[in-house]
């Protein structure tokens, strides 16, 4: 009879702090977020975010969700002449410059980001293909997901 009060006891614990961790787990992405969300923001998440976060971000760039895109467009680089990223413009964006390597021929500094290993080259493609979509839209554009629909 202990032994089944116990048993209930731990039972109503386990589905209790079940139910706590529910509440913490990120939300889920989901095709009601915009393009830069679903596609880009995953790339940021798990190659940059963990250098560049809102309580003590590198060369103060943030690149947490609550952030981005408008830490990134039109932003001027503080490492060269250049912006962040340029709509429409992806030879002419820092971010993809640095994240190919080749940010010291335009003016740059520094090393090639992510320090860790080189992106693959179908997130670099990928990263381009979103600065291009951007145009001259601007912050406003619905392609650059400035705002979540």
């Amino acid at each position: 009879m202990r032994l089944a009060a116990v048993c209930r006891s731990l039972l109503l614990v386990g589905l209790a702090l079940v139910g706590c961790s529910d509440a913490k787990k990120p939300r889920r992405r989901s095709a009601r977020l915009t393009p830069f969300h679903r596609e880009i923001q995953p790339i940021l998440d798990q190659r940059c975010v963990v250098c560049h976060l809102v309580k003590a971000p590198q060369e103060k760039l943030v690149l947490e969700d609550s952030h981005t895109p408008a830490s990134l467009v039109g932003v001027p680089s503080k490492q060269s002449p250049l912006r962040l990223v340029e709509p429409g413009k992806p030879d002419k964006s820092y971010l993809l410059l640095k994240l190919r390597g080749e940010h010291l021929a335009r003016g740059g500094k520094g090393k090639r980001m992510p320090l860790d290993a080189k992106l693959p080259a179908e997130q670099l493609e990928r990263i381009a293909r979103w600065i291009r979509s951007l145009g001259s839209k601007g912050l406003g554009s619905k392609s650059l997901g400035s705002k979540r629909r």
